[in-house]
């Protein structure tokens, strides 16, 4: 059997999972790096390198992870519909794009998020940032809202807009509390059905600071930012500036 390079056994194991005959394999091989290999060789160069590819693949999950690399601090969350009754949900972060954690579930709910979200950050701790598309699973799980849901968004008229509103029963005095916070604030009713504040900002930095400030003031950990698709948690760093 002629040696074979990186990129050479990478075609082979390429083409035979995607489904090419090793007989075709053997003769656009041949074609392309002028080495001749018999539908039979091609096999077994594949099964040789299954365990080795197996381990590489390994070595970057979250269960065989023996290396501390730098991670960055904006993560990101994405869930992918394998089959009609089976999801792959992944967090992974910005900086080294390294796949963090990952769970297989039947749907994508907030109880597979809050599993996967713990298993990330029971090794690498808390993010500063966390990025989704909108899936409601990941943001009722990765924003933890407490009472009170903050959210930013950018309006079609130009400018932003700061919300707030409560996500479960409020008492009769913690409701009254709660308005007049939002009046403190300078914030108007924009519904009843459900309750919500808003605020009008024609910048975005200022909108950040008024829905950081006014998720500390509520107790929240964090709002969510629609007009970047992310969640921006309020660390104890930020507090302190």
């Amino acid at each position: 059997m002629y040696p074979l390079t990186m990129q050479e056994k990478a075609v082979l194991i390429r083409d035979f999972f995607n489904g090419v005959a090793l007989k075709d394999i053997s003769r656009t091989f041949f074609l392309s790096y002028h080495k001749p290999l018999s539908a039979p060789t091609i096999y077994r160069c594949i099964v040789r390198s299954g365990s080795g590819l197996w381990n590489a693949v390994q070595r970057y999950t979250i269960e065989n992870w023996s290396e501390r690399i730098e991670v960055g601090r904006i993560w990101e969350g994405d869930g992918t519909p394998l089959t009609a009754d089976k999801w792959l949900l992944i967090v992974k972060d910005d900086k080294a794009n390294m796949v963090l954690s990952r769970v297989f579930d039947r749907s994508e709910n907030a109880k597979s998020v809050k599993k996967l979200l713990n298993a990330a950050k029971k090794i690498y701790g808390e993010p500063e940032r966390f990025r989704c598309d909108g899936s409601r699973a990941f943001i009722s799980a990765a924003i933890e809202c407490r009472k009170f849901r903050v959210e930013l968004w950018r309006c079609q008229s130009g400018g932003f807009h700061v919300s707030v509103q409560p996500i479960e029963y409020l008492g009769k005095e913690e409701f009254k509390r709660w308005i007049r916070l939002c009046k403190r604030n300078f914030m108007t009713l924009a519904s009843r059905q459900p309750w919500r504040f808003e605020n009008a900002f024609s910048q975005y930095q200022d909108a950040t600071l008024f829905a950081k400030a006014l998720a500390r003031q509520l107790g929240e950990c964090a709002f969510f930012d629609r007009s970047k698709g992310q969640l921006t948690l309020v660390t104890p760093k930020e507090e302190t500036t």
